[in-house]
Formats: C-alpha cells, structure tokens, sequence
C-alpha cells in the first residue's frame, strides 16, 4: 500500500513542476497580468458574433459557460456554429485557455443554443501590464 501512495504522491509533485514551468514560461510570476471581464448574454442578436476583438497583447483567456447548453468559440474570421467552432465549452462548465506558447490574438466568435434568455457567459482576457 505505501508504494501505491508513494507513487501518487509522486506523480501528483510531477503535474506540479510542469505547471510552475509553464506559468514560469509565461511570466506569470514576473509580470502583472491585467484581466479584462466582460458578460455575454445569451440573446439571438449575439449568435456568431464576434466577442473578443483582434488583441496583439493577448496572453490568453478563461470563459466560463453559465448555461445549460454547449457553448462554442470559433477563431475563424467568418463563421462560428455547432459544427465549426475552435473550442466547445460543455454547460455550466469551465474552459480554461492559457497556452504554453503564443496566444492567439486574433478576433473570437461565438455560439450557443441556449436562448431561453437566462443564459451568460463571462470571458476574462488576460493582458500583461506594460514593462
């Protein structure tokens, strides 16, 4: 039994030092990271709207899906929908972007189903301040 406990213990201290690498990699010790939150209703109006502008200072983004449908992001310039999206977002859950190498910054869409009119989502973007 300890062996099995040791062996958790180990491979929980190894995801450990990826992420403090990875975070490292992306300054996010070193720098100020300025969040931008921003609310998007769920409404008709918003369907493959774009909801993040082209952003070049971009280091990455948390959605958050507060709804009780999938939600869709599409990094193309044109189109977002159920079948042409970049990233799904299951219901009332969490997708966390934070890439391991350049963000994208270019403009984002987005889609969704559920139109009941109680449906949100919040999308934080993530800037560093000015060295």
């Amino acid at each position: 039994m300890n062996n099995i406990l040791q062996a958790i213990l180990n491979l929980f201290c190894s995801v450990e030092e990826k992420m403090v690498g990875i975070f490292e990699a992306l300054g996010i010790f070193t720098k100020t990271v300025i969040p931008t939150v921003i609310t998007v209703p769920f409404e008709a109006s918003k369907l493959n709207d774009v909801v993040m502008a082209p952003n070049s200072s971009r280091q990455g983004f948390i959605v958050n899906n507060e709804s009780s449908d999938d939600m869709y992001l599409s990094f193309d310039q044109n189109t977002c929908s159920d079948k042409f999206f970049t990233i799904k977002i299951p219901s009332l859950g969490s997708e966390y972007y934070i890439p391991v190498q350049k963000a994208y910054t270019g403009q984002i869409r987005i889609f969704f189903k559920d139109l009941t009119g109680t449906g949100f989502c919040t999308i934080t973007e993530l800037n560093y301040a000015d060295s």
